[in-house]
Order: C-alpha cells, then sequence, then structure tokens
C-alpha cells in the first residue's frame, strides 16, 4: 500500500533526503519549505498524512501552532519529524489529535512503518 504524505520542513535539503526515501519505499510526496501553501497543498493533494518538522525558521510560527491551526479545518493524520527534545514532541502529540512523532535522528529506520501507524488515526 502506498501514501501520499504532505511535508513541511525549511531546510530543502531535509526534504529531498525524506522524499527520496518515501518515493523509493513508493510513497508519493509532495512537499513545501512555505508553510503558507499547506492549505491550498492539503486540498490539492489529499495526502494520507501531513509531516511537520516542530521548529520552523518563523518567527512566531511552529509545526505545534500550524498542526493546531489546521486540525480547526482537516482531520489529516500528523506525524511530527523534528529534532525537538522528547518531551517536547510528546507535548505536541497530546495537544494536536491524531498526531504522533518520530525524531529526526534515525528517521530512515521507522519512517515507514510510523507513516502507515499514523495513517490510521483518521477521524
Amino acid at each position: 500500500m502506498s501514501l501520499t504524505v504532505l511535508m513541511l520542513d525549511d531546510s530543502p535539503t531535509f526534504l529531498e533526503i525524506v522524499r527520496k526515501v518515501l518515493v523509493s519505499e513508493g510513497h508519493s510526496v509532495v512537499s513545501t519549505a512555505n508553510w503558507g501553501e499547506l492549505a491550498h497543498l492539503i486540498r490539492r493533494s489529499h495526502p494520507d498524512v501531513l509531516v511537520l518538522d516542530m521548529n520552523l525558521d518563523h518567527p512566531g510560527i511552529s509545526g505545534l501552532v500550524i498542526a493546531q491551526t489546521l486540525r480547526k479545518f482537516y482531520a489529516v493524520p500528523i506525524l511530527f519529524l523534528s529534532s525537538e527534545p522528547k518531551e517536547t514532541l510528546e507535548a505536541a502529540t497530546r495537544a494536536v489529535p491524531r498526531s504522533r512523532y518520530l525524531p529526526k535522528a534515525n528517521f530512515q529506520q521507522h519512517l515507514g512503518p510510523t507513516l502507515f501507524d499514523v495513517a490510521r488515526l483518521v477521524a
């Protein structure tokens, strides 16, 4: 089974690394470094999972704020893929229904199975 994954990260290099991993596993990937495009991309791509970085290079905007805002309008399951401390990521998943987290360190080993688990969190 393949998934459609929408990714937001402010690092184009990291977006490309993750895209290559996911495409090699047969998934369809839409990615952006621009948080302002997310609502449009959600409507256009109908993702099975939204992958968000927590620590974005945008003043006053974090992955958590974006996830909380999007959750008001979209039920898409969210995976926080971030280098934030475990406690921060756990707090984010408690604050945003239908979300999970995966640390960026060694993400390649767990990304595929974690995405399928997150995709099952449909409202």
